[in-house]
C-alpha cells in the first residue's frame, strides 16, 4: 500500500574541544559533538555526502546523561575559482539512547538561526529527502517544518507517531516524480525500523509524499 503525506514544501561543566573526523574516539564529549554533524550538514542544505566542520566547540553536562553542544558549523561553498566559507551558530542537545548502535545519543534538539529559510525555494525531491532523513536522525523542527500544520498535528497525536517511534530510516530511494494538479506527488521506498511495530511493520517499505506548491514554489510552513 502506497502512503501518502502532504509537505509544504547545578553549575554546569562547559568544555571546549575542536571536533574533527575521526577523533571522537571515547569520549562522551566528542561523542555528543560527533552526533550533532549530520543534522547540521542535513539542515543547511549541504549535498549528500558532505559534511559540515565544527569550530569553537562547547559541551555542556546536563541532567539524564544529556549534553548540550554548541558552536560554529563551518561550510565551504564553491564559488568560481576562490570559494567561501559560510559559518553558522548552532545549539544541538543530545539524549542517551540505547537504540543507537553507533553512538548511544539520539538528537533532542537543534537550533541553527536562520537555517530554515533556504527550504523556501528548495526542489520537492529536495524536500521529500530532506522530511525522510529529519525523521531518521530525529530533527524533528525539520520535520515539523516540512510538513502542512494539520499533517504535523495529525503525526504528533499517533501512538506510534513518526516523531517518537522511528530509529532509522535506510535506503531512502526516490521515485521518479509526477504532477498531480499544483502538487508534486513524489513515491519513495525505504528500509524503516521503529521503536514499536504498531500500524505499520518494519523493514522495505513504499510510499509516497505530495509536496504542496504555492505560488508556484514550495511553501514551507
Amino acid at each position: 500500500m502506497v502512503r501518502r503525506l502532504r509537505l509544504f514544501l547545578a553549575s554546569p561543566l562547559l568544555l571546549a574541544l575542536l571536533v574533527g573526523c575521526g577523533e571522537e574516539g571515547s569520549d562522551p564529549n566528542a561523542v555528543a559533538a560527533a552526533k550533532c554533524t549530520l543534522p547540521l550538514s542535513q539542515r543547511l542544505l549541504l549535498p549528500e555526502g558532505d559534511r559540515v566542520s565544527l569550530e569553537g566547540v562547547r559541551v555542556e553536562e546536563l541532567p539524564g546523561g544529556r549534553r548540550g553542544v554548541t558552536g560554529i558549523a563551518l561550510v565551504r561553498v564553491e564559488d568560481g575559482s576562490e570559494g567561501t566559507t559560510r559559518s553558522h551558530e548552532f545549539s544541538c542537545v543530545v539524549a542517551p539512547d540505547a537504540a543507537d548502535k553507533l553512538r548511544g545519543l539520539r538528537l533532542e534538539t537543534l537550533d541553527v538561526p536562520g537555517s530554515l529559510d533556504a527550504w523556501a525555494t528548495a526542489a520537492p525531491e529536495q524536500v521529500v529527502r530532506s522530511y525522510v532523513d529529519a525523521l531518521s536522525i530525529g530533527d524533528l523542527e525539520l520535520a515539523r517544518s516540512l510538513s502542512t500544520p494539520a499533517h504535523a498535528r495529525l503525526v504528533q497525536g499517533q501512538t506510534d507517531s513518526w516523531y517518537r517511534n522511528v530509529v532509522h530510516i535506510v535506503d531512502l530511494t526516490l521515485q521518479p516524480t509526477r504532477p498531480e494538479g499544483r502538487d508534486v506527488f513524489v513515491p519513495v521506498t525505504f528500509t524503516l525500523q521503529q521503536r514499536r511495530a504498531v500500524s505499520m511493520p518494519n523493514g522495505a517499505t513504499t510510499w509516497g509524499l505530495q509536496a504542496q506548491r504555492g505560488d508556484g514554489a514550495l511553501a514551507h510552513h
